[in-house]
C-alpha cells in the first residue's frame, strides 16, 4: 500500500464502470504486512477454512456428522480455487460464513450481543463489493426476523450496549467509507450502477423463485455449465477431467437425496396434521431449523439480487459473484439430510447415503485437486488459463531480475518491461485507466511480479505509474516462453526460459 487508510476514498473500478467502495484497500492494508502473494493466499485460504469449520461446528448435529460437512467444504476444488485470490466478490463467500455462524449461534442461544456482529458484517460486505448491497440486505432482513421470530432474553443494560455498538459501527463505516466514496463518485453515480429498468428487475426477481431450485443442482454439477472459476479446461488432463465429473456427479446425487429428505419431512408433516396428536413422532431437533435458515440466506440472496440491479443468478449470470453462496448452499444439500431423526427410516436411509457421498466427494475433490495441479505446472503450451501461470514460474522471474540487477549494482529501481498480452487479461490496464482521477495506473499487466519484487528484494519498477509501456525500453522482457520471444530492436538479448515464463535479460550495450 501506497497510502494511509484515510486517503483511500474509492476501490478499484468495477465492471459497470464506476469505483467499488474501499473495503478492499483497507483490507489490504493488514495483508500487504505479509511477506508476500503466497502468505496473503494462504491467509485468506486459512481464514475461510476456520470459517467453514466454525459454522460446521455450531450446528447442532452429531459429531460425524459435522464432520461428514466440514470434509465436503473443505476439500471442493470450487472453494479451493477461489478462495485464496484477493478478490472481491470471492473474499464476500468468507462474510458469508462468517454471518451463517452467527445465525447459527444466534439460535443455539438467543441474545442481543449478536446485533453489533450483524450491523458489523452489514455494513462490510457493500464496502467490499458494490453488489455486496445484496449480502447487506440480506443480512440485515435475516438479523430482524430472527429477532422478531426468536426473541432474544436479554436484560435492558445488554440491549443499550448491543444498540450503542451496532451505532458506533454504523457511524464509523459510513465515516470511513461511505461519507468519501458518495463525495467522489456521487449518489447519482452509484445509482448508475444498474441499468436494468424496475420491471426487470422485478421479473428477474420472480424468475429466481422459480427457477433457482431448477439452477441450484444444473449449475453447480455440470462442468460443461460451470467448471472451476479461473481454470481452462484445455490445459487440464484427462484425469482432471475425468475427476471433475466425478465430484458433480456426486453433488448431483446427493442433491437427490436433499429432495428425498424434503419428501421425507413433507410426509412426516403431512401424517403429523391427521394425527388426532399434535406430532407424530420425535421432534426434528434444532438441526434442522438452523439448516432452514441457512438455506434461506441462499434463497433471499437470490431473489434480491436482481431486484436491486444484480445479476439473476437464476438465469446463470455472473457465476463468478454466484460461486459465494456456494458453501452454504453445500451445508443445506448435505446437512438436511443427516439432521433428520435417526428414528426414521427414510431418515436412516438418507444419513447412510450422504455420508457415504461425502467421503467419496472428498476423496474424488482432493484427488482432482492434485490433478489440477499437476496439470498445470506440467503444461507448457501457448493455451492461458484466466488465473494465468503458476506463481512459483513467477517468483523465478522476479529472483532472476534481482540477483543479476543486485550483481550489477545500479540502486533500487529496475527497467522491467512487460510482453504479457494475448491472455484474457489484456484490457486491464485500458479499463484500469478510469481510476486515473484517483491512483496512478491502478490496474497493469504485471503488476504481481512488481509486487514480489518490492516485498521479496525491495526493488522497485521503474516503470511504476504507468498503464502501458511499450516493450524493448528496459533490461529486462518477462514474456510467455510458449510464444515467440520479444523482438528488441538493436540490442542483444539472452531469453532465459523459467517454467510457463520466459525472461529476456537485454545487454544495453
Amino acid at each position: 500500500m501506497t497510502r494511509g487508510a484515510l486517503e483511500l476514498p474509492v476501490g478499484l473500478i468495477s465492471s459497470v464502470g464506476i469505483p467499488n467502495p474501499n473495503g478492499m484497500p483497507l483490507l489490504g492494508i493488514p495483508l500487504a504486512r505479509l511477506p508476500g502473494l503466497l502468505s496473503v493466499s494462504w491467509t485468506l485460504g486459512a481464514t475461510q477454512a476456520a470459517l467453514v469449520l466454525a459454522l460446521c461446528f455450531s450446528l447442532s448435529l452429531g459429531l460425524l456428522e459435522r464432520v461428514a460437512i466440514a470434509i465436503v467444504l473443505l476439500s471442493s476444488v470450487l472453494l479451493r480455487a477461489t478462495s485464496v485470490e484477493f478478490w472481491n466478490q470471492w473474499i464476500l463467500a468468507s462474510v458469508n460464513l462468517a454471518f451463517a455462524i452467527s445465525v447459527v449461534r444466534y439460535l443455539r442461544r438467543p441474545t442481543a450481543a449478536w446485533l453489533p456482529v450483524w450491523t458489523l458484517l452489514a455494513m462490510l460486505a457493500p464496502s467490499l463489493y458494490l453488489a455486496g448491497l445484496v449480502n447487506g440486505v440480506v443480512f440485515t432482513g435475516v438479523g430482524v426476523s430472527l429477532l422478531l421470530v426468536h426473541p432474544p432474553l436479554s436484560s435492558p443494560g445488554t440491549w443499550r450496549v448491543a444498540a450503542a455498538a451496532s451505532l458506533a459501527i454504523a457511524l464509523v463505516s459510513t465515516w470511513i467509507t461511505w461519507i468519501p466514496y458518495l463525495r467522489e463518485v456521487g449518489a447519482v453515480g452509484a445509482a448508475a450502477a444498474t441499468s436494468v429498468s424496475l420491471p426487470g428487475r422485478i421479473l428477474g426477481g420472480l424468475a429466481s423463485v422459480v427457477l433457482s431450485p431448477l439452477w441450484w443442482p444444473i449449475r453447480w454439477v455440470d462442468p460443461s455449465w460451470f467448471g472451476i472459476l479461473q481454470s481452462n479446461q484445455e490445459i487440464l488432463s484427462p484425469i482432471a477431467v475425468a475427476a471433475l465429473w466425478v465430484t458433480d456427479g456426486l453433488l448431483a446425487l446427493q442433491f437427490v437425496t436433499f429432495l428425498a429428505a424434503i419428501a421425507a419431512i413433507a410426509w412426516q408433516w403431512r401424517n403429523a396434521r391427521r394425527a388426532e396428536a399434535p406430532r407424530v413422532g420425535p421432534p426434528l431437533g434444532p438441526g434442522l431449523e438452523q439448516l432452514a435458515w441457512i438455506a434461506g440466506i441462499v434463497a433471499l440472496a437470490h431473489v434480491l439480487s436482481p431486484l436491486l440491479g444484480g445479476p439473476t443468478w437464476a438465469r446463470g449470470e455472473r457465476m463468478d459473484m454466484a460461486i459465494q453462496w456456494f458453501p452454504l448452499l453445500a451445508v443445506a444439500w448435505f446437512g438436511l439430510a443427516l439432521a433428520l431423526p435417526s428414528s426414521w427410516r427414510a431418515g436412516r436411509a438418507a444419513r447412510k447415503a450422504t455420508l457415504g457421498v461425502a467421503v467419496l466427494f472428498a476423496v474424488a475433490s482432493l484427488a482432482l485437486g492434485q490433478a489440477v495441479r499437476d496439470s498445470y505446472l506440467s503444461y507448457r503450451g501457448p493455451v492461458l488459463a484466466p488465473a494465468d501461470v503458476s506463481l512459483a514460474d513467477k517468483l523465478a522471474v522476479v529472483d532472476a531480475i534481482a540477483a543479476d540487477w543486485t550483481r550489477m549494482g545500479t540502486g533500487s529501481r529496475v527497467p522491467v518491461d512487460y510482453a504479457l498480452g494475448g491472455g484474457v487479461w489484456d484490457w486491464v490496464p485500458s479499463f484500469g485507466m478510469g481510476m486515473e482521477r484517483w491512483y496512478p495506473a491502478p490496474m497493469t499487466l504485471g503488476r504481481a511480479f512488481d509486487y514480489e519484487l518490492l516485498r521479496r528484494h525491495g526493488l522497485s519498477n521503474d516503470q511504476e505509474g504507468r498503464a502501458r509501456s511499450p516493450p524493448g525500453s528496459g533490461r529486462y522482457v518477462v514474456s510467455y516462453s510458449s510464444r515467440p520471444p520479444p523482438v528488441v530492436e538493436g540490442r542483444h538479448g539472452m531469453h532465459l526460459p523459467l517454467g510457463r515464463l520466459r525472461l529476456t535479460i537485454v545487454d544495453r550495450d
